[in-house]
């Protein structure tokens, strides 16, 4: 007799966390490969959403910066002025020697200030947090 099926018969099923995990009756173990498996499952899906909270708060402030700050200018050319007005100092550290030119697209460097300004923008809203901790207190 297999040990899971063993496992099955001597332990009863219980719902727990949202995942089962089987109690035994008389030894005391439980499944402990499923749960290794949800735990690594759940911590996937907090690192994922993290990752889409940084893209939603670089896309909300890429998109106000499009229609407020850089409104008047075209859209194939305002791509420095949207990326120094997302940050500025992302902005000097990647595009300061060579600005993008007009229409211009260079992947290379767009990932490095994405990166870059997620970062900082994850900065900027943790130093926002603290000093409103520090206001309550």
């Amino acid at each position: 007799m297999s040990s899971t099926r063993k496992l099955a018969r001597l332990a009863a099923p219980v719902v727990c966390a949202a995942y089962v995990t089987y109690v035994a009756i008389d030894r005391g173990y439980y499944h402990i490969e499923r749960r290794k498996e949800l735990d690594a499952a759940t911590a996937r899906a907090k690192a994922e959403a993290a990752r889409r909270n940084r893209d939603r708060a670089f896309r909300a402030r890429r998109r106000e910066c499009e229609t407020q700050t850089c409104a008047g200018m075209q859209p194939g050319t305002n791509m420095n002025c949207v990326n120094a007005c997302i940050s500025q100092s992302c902005f000097d550290e990647i595009y300061a020697e060579e600005p993008l030119e007009d229409g211009e697209v260079d992947s290379k460097r767009s990932r490095l200030f994405q990166s870059c300004a997620r970062k900082s923008l994850v900065a900027e809203r943790e130093k926002r947090r603290r000093e409103e901790r520090a206001e309550e207190t």
